[in-house]
């Protein structure tokens, strides 16, 4: 295990190595994948920080990533990306669980604020567990 690995999932190769890169900048290594059950499978055998999901994928949804996030050991922060910034769908995904809704493509400014922040909160919460 890495420490404060970071996962993305999503179907759209662009968008992975766009996020990536920006992650990249931020001295971090992530893991991409295609599909929901990857992803999950990646949660439960691995210590993961942090999880970027689209809204949704061929084989299921943000839902199926928090739900397993929320399930997994190192309970990773799950920040859904959304190509409309619907209202209504960011506030869903709140309720459920989400640490954060990004508009996609993300901009660089707003990976860099939210993953430096999940990180901080996911590092003292990992400390209050040990």
């Amino acid at each position: 295990m890495t420490d404060y690995p970071v996962v993305i999932a999503s179907s759209k190769p662009s968008h992975s190595r766009a996020l990536r890169e920006l992650l990249a900048g931020l001295g971090l290594t992530a893991k991409c994948f295609s599909t929901v059950k990857e992803a999950k499978d990646t949660l439960a055998r691995n210590n993961v920080s942090i999880v970027f999901c689209e809204q949704s994928l061929d084989d299921g949804s943000f839902r199926d990533l928090v739900t397993a996030a929320k399930k997994a050991p190192s309970q990773a922060f799950v920040i859904v990306t959304s190509p409309t910034g619907d209202r209504e769908f960011c506030r869903e995904a709140m309720q459920m669980g989400a640490y954060e809704v990004l508009m996609s493509p993300c901009r660089p400014g707003d990976v860099d604020w939210v993953v430096i922040r999940a990180l901080r909160e996911w590092r003292h919460r990992q400390k209050t567990a040990a």
